[in-house]
């Protein structure tokens, strides 16, 4: 596949992917842990892209990243030391990295060309029109039948299924960090997939359209 991380923030996912850095087990509530077993299986990248307005590796990014990025429960238990050694891992994939604004993407960037695109928790920053905005450039990096994944503090639009609803959505709430997809052969629909206990992804519950999603996976 070729796969694009569209707001990658420390650029850990699609390098991740890249070298088979293996997943964390989760409490999976959904019917025959079927998440669980996905994370099982290692994905095939022909090509990896990441995207960030921001460059990951620059000394004041890596700062930032490192010290938010962690609880205080985590920090004392070693999670710095992990993320350092996870970094080191990292920087043998070969992903490529290009400083763009996900809102103006430039012609560096190919069209119709990635089978899977992510944006992973960065729209909830955005004012609706630059959050609209933003998935509509992202449809533009798609093959045909290329998929949308976007995860986020957010509840599907009651009144537009090709919306989602950021505002007033808490983050402390069990369940309102969110799993949806998207893409051409869904039409203009977001599909819910799971509700995640918080956003650190530790335990997963299946979303409302959730058995339509999968079906086109079995």
């Amino acid at each position: 596949i070729n796969i694009i991380d569209l707001g990658c923030g420390g650029n850990y996912g699609v390098p991740g992917m890249q070298i088979g850095e293996p997943f964390q087990k989760i409490i999976d509530r959904t019917p025959g842990q079927f998440i669980n077993g996905k994370l099982n299986r290692r994905l095939h990248v022909k090509e990896g892209w990441a995207l960030d307005r921001q460059n990951p590796y620059m000394p004041e990014s890596i700062m930032w990243r490192h010290s938010c990025g962690h609880y205080p429960s985590e920090l004392a238990n070693g999670g710095l030391n992990e993320t350092l050694e996870l970094e080191k891992r990292l920087a043998q994939a070969s992903t490529i990295f290009q400083q763009e604004n996900l809102l103006d993407i430039s012609a560096l960037v190919p069209r119709r060309y990635f089978d899977f695109a992510i944006i992973n928790t960065m729209l909830y920053q955005l004012p609706p029109k630059e959050q609209a905005l933003a998935i509509a450039n992202a449809r533009e990096l798609l093959t045909g039948n290329g998929w949308l994944f976007i995860q986020d503090f957010a509840i599907p639009d009651p009144k537009d299924h090709s919306k989602l609803v950021f505002e007033g959505v808490e983050w402390g709430v069990k369940g309102n960090y969110r799993l949806f997809v998207t893409g051409n052969e869904f039409g203009d629909r977001i599909y819910e997939i799971l509700h995640w206990n918080n956003g650190r992804c530790k335990e997963s519950m299946p979303g409302a359209d959730f058995e339509k999603v999968v079906g086109f996976f079995r």
